[in-house]
């Protein structure tokens, strides 16, 4: 996420392209659905269901930023920004609910 919005920030300042940008954007996309896929296939213990169910909803509102991010530097529509938003906290609810999970083990 970091990386993200250094990568965003270069955008506005027109440090990097808007292909670099979508390529970035892109990429950690793509990042996350390989975690994604590799992690739900796992066979988590009854005791972990829980953890998993917050993993996989972090993994999946992350997804959907950075694809509606793509979309919004595609199309330019700044129309996606309430979703965008939406999906970014979500992606921050989902993750620290997960954190704190991982921290009672």
């Amino acid at each position: 996420m970091d990386n993200l919005s250094e990568l965003m920030n270069d955008w506005e300042s027109g440090a990097v392209s808007e292909d670099e940008m979508v390529a970035g954007v892109q990429h950690g996309a793509k990042v996350i659905n390989e975690i994604y896929v590799r992690e739900v296939q796992r066979d988590y213990p009854p005791k972990l269901k829980e953890i998993d169910d917050y993993y996989v909803e972090t993994l999946r509102a992350g997804d959907k930023m950075f694809q509606l991010l793509v979309r919004l530097l595609q199309t330019g529509d700044a129309s996606l920004m309430p979703q965008i938003e939406k999906a970014a906290n979500d992606f921050q609810y989902f993750g620290s609910e997960f954190i704190k999970r991982v921290q009672r083990l």
